[in-house]
């Protein structure tokens, strides 16, 4: 009797072990393929958020470069008078927020009009753009220059100057250079009002990793620098 109860213990022990093997496998393998299925999904959704923002920002700096434009195709900007074009660059301060400072600059890099929500400048003041990205840039490409984005010593708040060339129509010669010091906080705002999941967050930073634009504005003012994933 002893004998055979051994025996069954070892029979039954050996049939829990035939069964459990692979019921633990199973499990093991199925929590394998849920994890890799919720962290694929996890990073699609991440990567549909990221590029959502990304395209409001995007579509955000190039209608302020239309902006700019307007001033040109629209208002000619560019065969205007001097106090018609100080009328306009005031105006579209006046009309848009967004932006701190609207300079026009002569072919020569020389500042010809300043119009500043920030600081009352005189012509005596008035200085050149000669050699700054700002007005190189778009005198030698023809072409919109985007700069990075800056933070002001007194406030802190970022900013990012957009420049565009002004041509003459008949010549084709460089006319003016018209500079733009655009609040870049907005893209903030953008940042907050992302539909992220759960405790996550969206933020930008530039081409050295320096983040410049996060939804919480005391992380944004740190100005640190981000090591990507």
């Amino acid at each position: 009797w002893a004998w055979m109860g051994n025996l069954r213990r070892q029979m039954v022990v050996s049939f829990l072990l035939v069964a459990m093997v692979p019921l633990v496998i199973t499990v093991v393998v199925v929590s394998l393929i849920s994890f890799t299925t919720q962290t694929t999904l996890a990073l699609e959704t991440q990567d549909q958020i990221a590029k959502r923002v990304a395209e409001q920002v995007k579509s955000f700096v190039l209608a302020r470069e239309a902006e700019l434009y307007s001033l040109v195709d629209v208002d000619e900007l560019g065969t205007t008078n001097l106090e018609g074009q100080t009328r306009l660059l005031n105006n579209l301060l006046s009309a848009q927020s967004l932006y701190d400072e609207l300079v026009l600059v002569n072919r020569s890099g020389r500042e010809i009009i300043y119009a500043s929500r920030l600081d009352v400048v005189g012509s005596s003041q008035l200085g050149s753009r000669a050699g700054k990205d700002e007005f190189e840039r778009p005198k030698v490409t023809g072409k919109t220059y985007f700069g990075p984005v800056s933070f002001y010593d007194v406030n802190g708040q970022p900013y990012q100057i957009i420049s565009i060339p002004i041509f003459n129509l008949r010549s084709g010669q460089l006319d003016y250079v018209l500079i733009a010091n655009l609040r870049f906080k907005a893209v903030w705002d953008l940042m907050a009002q992302a539909d992220v999941i759960g405790s996550g967050s969206v933020y930008l930073v530039d081409s050295s990793n320096r983040l410049v634009a996060h939804a919480n504005p005391s992380i944004a003012l740190q100005r640190r620098t981000v090591t990507l994933p």
